[in-house]
């Protein structure tokens, strides 16, 4: 079979997860860096098996159309640097509740942000498996923030 340039991105580790649906039964499966490529099955395989078409079909309409396919979020560096524009509200708001802290505005956004972003987000079941070729592994995480469980591909 003739390996095609989707075939190539496909073996980047772009993120799939798979939503199990517990009134249904069934199974979402999306690509987190692939806006739209959503895609349902019965069975965690089959969604999966449908997810991998999907993204096929949009990975080629992408380059169809002259544009760029985003790279895998696993692929892309931080550098822990993030420029923000704030209100004047808001920023004399935060620089008054650091300096009642005592510490900097810079040491208070980010526990701020640290503490909202793991707030409730505690994972209650893990589980990898290795599925495919190109090493892409499931990960099965129940999210109490979101009251859902996740299948991270």
């Amino acid at each position: 079979m003739k390996k095609t340039m989707a075939d190539e991105y496909l073996r980047r580790p772009y993120k799939r997860v798979l939503i199990p649906d517990q009134e249904t039964g069934t199974y979402t499966g999306e690509i987190s860096e692939f806006p739209g490529c959503v895609t349902e099955g019965r069975t965690p395989t089959e969604a999966l098996r449908r997810l991998e078409a999907a993204a096929h079909s949009w990975i080629e309409a992408v380059l169809e159309m002259g544009q760029a396919v985003p790279e895998p979020m696993a692929e892309q560096e931080y550098s822990g640097k993030l420029m923000l524009r704030l209100s004047r509200s808001l920023h004399r708001r935060a620089a008054e509740m650091s300096h009642a802290e005592g510490v900097s505005l810079n040491q208070f956004i980010v526990t701020t942000l640290a503490e909202r972003m793991g707030a409730g987000a505690k994972a209650t079941t893990q589980a990898t498996v290795s599925p495919l070729g190109a090493n892409p592994s499931i990960t099965l995480v129940k999210s109490a923030r979101n009251k859902r469980t996740q299948l991270q591909v």
